[in-house]
């Protein structure tokens, strides 16, 4: 009975390492995500004189793009290379991250207009709920294993 114990715990003990290595690569995805939207911001807005605006929005678009596949190969590790899954898994994906865009627009503005937060605390609080957001969805929504095989 120890043995089966100690298997038991020796297997839960790896699968808690191999979450917090996931997680540790996430935030690393993200740290990169950002340097896209802000170096690719900073080229259309410099370089290519691109009008602010449509250059956030192209910043966004790109910053997207690179998350999934970051996430994908990086974080994830998906393996999933067929058509219909592959379309699958990066349609949920733009959905959970248009939906998390809604979520810190709808966040930003009950922080700051209705509970009267300073603006960055407001911004830092709804990012921290954002990203957590973000993590679930992608771990348990979009990149899941058992699908996808």
């Amino acid at each position: 009975m120890k043995q089966k114990e100690t298997l038991l715990r020796g297997a839960i003990n790896r699968m808690e390492g191999a979450a917090a290595f996931r997680f540790v690569r996430y935030a690393l995805a993200g740290f990169f995500t950002t340097l896209v939207g802000f170096i690719s911001f900073w080229f259309l807005i410099g370089p290519l004189n691109s009008e602010v605006n449509s250059a956030n929005v192209v910043s966004i678009f790109l910053a997207v793009f690179f998350a999934y596949f970051i996430n994908k190969h990086f974080v994830f590790k998906s393996r999933c290379y067929n058509l219909k899954p592959v379309v699958k898994e990066a349609v949920y994906f733009f959905f959970y991250r248009g939906a998390a865009i809604l979520l810190e627009l709808v966040g930003l503005f009950m922080f700051y207009s209705v509970l009267r937060l300073s603006p960055m605390l407001s911004k830092v609080a709804i990012g921290i709920f954002v990203f957590i957001f973000n993590y679930l969805t992608s771990q348990h929504l979009v990149f899941k294993k058992s699908e996808l095989l």
